[in-house]
């Protein structure tokens, strides 16, 4: 098997706080979030939205002739915005994220289909799906073994044809590494982050914890498919916000090199906006990169990668 994961991101919290008060923490910002809001900025990032779109599409026009439609599983799906846009096309979809308050909300203010999963176990009695989404979820635990143990349950609720469709947010790769050393450096040279000095002002402890891996994509594509699983694409997404990150991450919009107007950068409109974003000598630069797929898969932030359901298997 691939390399396991080596590189993580790591953060401070304080000290005493179990996955019991993690979770509280979770649910409250749940409790505010505003979800209508959180939808529309998710859907802004044209990548993730095409990707989907066209495999939801392909599924859709699968089931025209029949009385059935499409059903997709939205996996720790946060504000749900692949729920909403399935919805919107006329497929059943049915939200689901390990928080109960965000489930319990999507279900009575939205009126959606939603279920309480946690992706360490996972019920098979939640149905059959076409299509299963996910963006992140399977790196923010400190276990690396966790994908190999999701995608052999998500495959047990695949249809005969159905795909996974697994968003990496981040992966291993030179611009994710450079966003992790510039994020490390700044929070070990933060003063608000020495504990000698936290306790000289009488603030409480931190101390450091697992945030999320940086995975290698090929490791990630190796547990589905020594699940019985069949890789179907890899597509490394987001260019712009991998340049950016690996660069100056943390320290943009600012006025100068390489926005163009600065006040309208969002990393989920970076690339539908590009052309009133960044200035054409940074596009130039990313179109350079993204026509040499060695250098487009080391400078993207994200990626997704498809897997399809082994039909002998």
């Amino acid at each position: 098997m691939s390399s396991k994961p080596c590189v993580r991101f790591l953060q401070n919290e304080f000290e005493g706080l179990d996955s019991k008060t993690r979770e509280a923490e979770w649910d409250k910002r749940y409790k505010s979030l505003d979800i209508a809001s959180e939808q529309r900025e998710r859907i802004k990032n044209i990548e993730y939205l095409e990707i989907f779109d066209r495999y939801l599409g392909q599924s859709l026009s699968d089931f025209k002739r029949s009385s059935e439609s499409t059903r997709v599983l939205e996996l720790a799906c946060g504000a749900a915005p692949f729920t909403k846009r399935s919805i919107e096309r006329g497929a059943v979809a049915l939200a689901s994220d390990y928080s109960e308050v965000i489930t319990k909300r999507l279900s009575e203010e939205f009126g959606y289909k939603t279920a309480r999963i946690d992706l360490w176990n996972i019920d098979s009695s939640v149905g059959e799906f076409d299509i299963i989404v996910l963006a992140g979820g399977i790196y923010e635990s400190a276990d690396y073994t966790l994908p190999k143990r999701a995608y052999a349950s998500l495959k047990e609720l695949l249809s005969e044809d159905g795909i996974i469709i697994q968003f990496l947010n981040r992966y291993d790769n030179i611009a994710n590494r450079m966003m992790i050393l510039n994020a490390t450096l700044r929070r070990l040279l933060s003063p608000k982050n020495n504990n000698l000095i936290r306790k000289a002002f009488g603030k409480k402890r931190l101390k450091t914890t697992h945030s999320f891996w940086l995975m290698p994509i090929s490791y990630v594509c190796e547990c589905g498919i020594l699940e019985g699983l069949e890789l179907e694409s890899v597509v490394p997404m987001e260019l712009s916000n991998g340049i950016l990150d690996a660069t100056v991450y943390g320290l943009y919009p600012f006025r100068f090199f390489p926005f163009k107007d600065p006040y309208a950068y969002s990393q989920d409109g970076a690339e539908r906006y590009r052309e009133v974003v960044f200035n054409r000598l940074f596009l130039n630069f990313v179109d350079f990169l993204f026509r040499r797929k060695k250098l487009r898969l080391a400078f993207s932030k994200s990626a997704c990668i498809v897997f399809s359901k082994k039909l002998n298997s």
